[in-house]
């Protein structure tokens, strides 16, 4: 796929990426948001979350809350791209940012569980099947 990379870092919850569908969505959990502790999970691309953007090799967390797809295009908009994470560093680094958004308490009540932030990162679907491949990849 052009304009897209393996990722060199994760950082899964236990038991993670678990690729389930919701009949609700009629989608399966292929993209992927980290948490207030720097853990990632898969979810649908419909949830509304906040989201990160790369500016310059750094993070700009944005509040408002979204689509995946909608962060991607805002993040386009502004020249920038989804925020994506190669290495504990930069996913301490997601952190920081996160915290002068959200500030740095993560039991906050601006902290709660809808203020997971959306990732560059997907799953690459199987074209034939429409499933997921289990290979997860970066945006450029």
């Amino acid at each position: 796929m052009v304009g897209w990379h393996k990722p060199k870092y994760s950082h899964w919850m236990r038991d993670m990426p678990d690729q389930g569908y919701k009949k609700k969505y009629d989608d399966y959990q292929n993209h992927v948001m980290v948490n207030k502790r720097g853990r990632w999970d898969d979810t649908f691309p419909e949830i509304e979350a906040p989201y990160a953007c790369n500016y310059c090799g750094k993070y700009i967390v944005v509040a408002e809350h979204v689509t995946w797809n909608h962060a991607k295009s805002l993040c386009e908009a502004y020249g920038l791209t989804m925020a994506i994470v190669n290495s504990k560093k930069e996913n301490i680094e997601l952190g920081w940012a996160a915290n002068i958004t959200f500030g740095p308490d993560p039991e906050h009540k601006r902290w709660n569980d809808t203020n997971w932030i959306w990732l560059g990162t997907e799953e690459h679907m199987d074209e034939e099947t429409g499933l997921g491949s289990g290979e997860w990849l970066h945006h450029d």
